[in-house]
Order: C-alpha cells, then structure tokens, then sequence
C-alpha cells in the first residue's frame, strides 16, 4: 500500500503501535455516507407508500426491481406477482419507446386504466413503483 492512499475496509494498518497485531481501519467516509443515504431512501420509500396507501380507492402498491421481482408490496403475493410480471415489462417498453422517440426526454409515469382499475407506474433507476387503484366508476368488490 502506499503511504498517500488510505486504508482498505479490513486492510491492516502498517502503522499499528504493536508489531504482528493487525489494527482494524475505520470504513471510509464514502461508504457511511452512502448507508446513510440507502437509509434515508428506504424511510423515504416507506413514507411514500403510506401516503398512497392514505388515499381512497387505493387497492394497494408494489414496488419491483429492473427485473421485475417484487421487493414491496401491500398486496397478497398473487397479486404482487401478477403487477409484477406484466406490468413491469410494459413500463420498462414504454421507457424505451420514449427515450428512441427523444433521448432528452424520459418517462415519468405511465398511467393504465381499465373499466375496473388504474395502475400508475413510476419509473425510478433502479426500481419501479406500481400503485393500483379502483376507477371513479367502478363497483364495490363484494
């Protein structure tokens, strides 16, 4: 290692007051401010999805990677699977068509309305969320 570069995460310390006993090096800067930041997301995540949940005709949300599995949802797992499977492909196509239609632009939301329910999906980097929602004019489910 060189002497003006830092530490590795579980690197040994050359410099250690005692010969042969390795000295643990504290995570870099970087790597805290990164955990804070997923942290900060994940509660942001979950704030969002109680402030859609608060809304009425709200059938429930999920949430999927890029590869279309399901990380969180408020829906029974049919469910999950199901908006995951079908839904996440066709945002993931409708992005695409937008951006060779103008690569400045891109795709913020996609709305998808049934005579039953909407879904409303919101494409983010790494994940998409996906809200389902009963229509104005759509009956009661028994």
């Amino acid at each position: 290692m060189a002497e003006d570069q830092e530490p590795e995460v579980g690197e040994l310390d050359s410099s250690a007051s005692k010969p042969g006993v390795p000295k643990l090096v504290n995570r870099r800067e970087s790597e805290i401010g990164r955990d804070k930041r997923a942290s900060a997301n994940r509660a942001e995540a979950e704030e969002t999805i109680k402030r859609i949940a608060s809304h009425r005709g709200i059938i429930g949300t999920v949430i999927t990677n890029n590869d279309a599995i399901p990380i969180r949802s408020s829906m029974d797992k049919e469910g999950t699977q199901q908006y995951a499977a079908f839904v996440t492909p066709l945002a993931q196509r409708a992005k695409m068509i937008t951006l060779n239609h103008d690569p400045k632009n891109e795709l913020t939301m996609l709305r998808i309305r049934t005579t039953t329910t909407e879904m409303i999906v919101t494409p983010e980097k790494e994940y998409y969320l996906i809200a389902v929602q009963k229509t104005s004019h759509a009956p009661d489910p028994a």
